[in-house]
């Protein structure tokens, strides 16, 4: 714990090396299972078991939805959660008086006896560790005792790869998953930036001061989340970078540099993102006002890093291009019209698209020809 365990490379890793070392000294594990919590709007926590059948630790990631469900509340790790301490059961005998599911499932494979231990990271919360073992008369009390009396140290360790998922979790979440990665690597000081060809996304819920007026906050609210889930949602699903949500807008961006197609992917995400609305609106009609969307799509090279104040930065993108592309957005409107095009991007994408003309563009100098899907023309 003290020589070796500081290498695993996540928590899985350091729960096989904890179960090794407890057969190594002696102690007669056959499962040992890790469940801990984590801050993920989707994710309430990561199960990591290890059995000695296998030798091999499954790590799986349980949905908030799971806390609601009875196998869940009917766990041992309830009582660990709202920290009532240590529980021992004894699994020789008549299994029917077994208080707990898991308990009369291991019973049924053989296991003598279990245990379960809090283990309490810095700031106080509780996760859970359990052993289960199959050896005639169970766990010696000496055996017990001595993992209890290591499981802070263990509890620091998998602290240290809890806070590091839960960064990574935030940053994707909250600056997606390409800018969170570039942060994670050290890209945080206020000019830091990279100059890259990419096309740039702009997508605006129509008609959204009118919802506003006539829905209450949470109704629409709800339109709103849809309406993001489908268009943020396409982008994402396509290998485009959320990079924020501007009141009822989404930016994005489908980076170049490394990757040639970003420009067809961002159609086709176009694409899905209207597919979806339209089927929103089909599995909602009569029950809410039509969800409709103006997107332009633009491509040149953008500044992508950090902008702001020392103290309170953005990681975003910054140029020209952003500017045209709220602008070309705003012609949705004007040329009815819910998807527009940008010539940079018809160009890479021959025949596939529709020319609408030459339009001025708001605080624009030039002409720009805009163009849009074949099947919108």
């Amino acid at each position: 714990m003290l020589r070796a365990a500081w290498r695993a490379s996540s928590a899985g890793d350091l729960l096989l090396d904890f179960a090794h070392a407890l057969q190594t000294t002696g102690i007669p594990v056959s499962r040992v299972a890790l469940i801990v919590r984590t801050l993920h709007p989707q994710v309430l926590g990561t199960l990591h078991r290890w059995d000695s059948v296998h030798d091999s630790v499954r790590s799986v990631d349980l949905a908030h939805d799971v806390s609601g469900e009875e196998s869940f509340l009917s766990s041992p790790f309830i009582p660990i959660f709202e920290g009532r301490g240590c529980l021992r059961r004894s699994l020789e005998g008549d299994p029917t008086s077994l208080d707990y599911p898991i308990l009369r499932e291991l019973h049924s494979r053989g296991a003598t006896d279990y245990a379960a231990l809090p283990v309490i990271f810095g700031d106080g919360q509780i996760h859970a560790l359990t052993l289960s073992t199959h050896e005639p008369g169970g766990f010696r009390q000496t055996d017990l005792d001595r993992v209890e009396e290591i499981v802070p140290l263990l509890g620091r360790l998998i602290e240290v790869h809890a806070l590091r998922r839960t960064a990574r979790t935030l940053l994707d979440t909250y600056l997606g998953v390409g800018t969170g990665l570039r942060v994670l690597q050290g890209r945080i000081r206020r000019g830091d930036e990279d100059r890259i060809p990419a096309v740039v996304w702009m997508a605006d819920l129509r008609g959204s001061t009118s919802l506003q007026e006539g829905l209450d906050r949470d109704r629409y609210l709800e339109l709103l989340n849809a309406f993001f889930e489908s268009t943020a949602g396409a982008a994402i699903e396509a290998g485009g970078e959320v990079l924020k949500f501007i009141g009822d807008a989404v930016l994005a961006i489908f980076p170049m540099d490394q990757d040639p197609d970003a420009a067809v992917r961002a159609l086709a995400a176009a694409r899905a993102a209207l597919a979806s609305l339209g089927e929103y609106n089909t599995s909602h009609a009569g029950d809410c006002p039509k969800l409709a969307m103006a997107l332009a799509l633009h491509l040149g090279e953008v500044h992508y890093g950090n902008i702001g104040v020392p103290g309170r930065l953005d990681f975003t993108v910054t140029g020209p291009v952003v500017n045209e592309v709220s602008r070309i957005e705003g012609l949705c409107k004007q040329l009815g019209k819910p998807v527009l095009v940008s010539e940079g991007v018809a160009a890479i994408a021959p025949g596939e698209l529709v020319s609408l003309g030459h339009h001025e563009l708001r605080g624009i100098a030039r002409r720009v020809e805009v163009f849009t899907l074949p099947e919108l023309a």
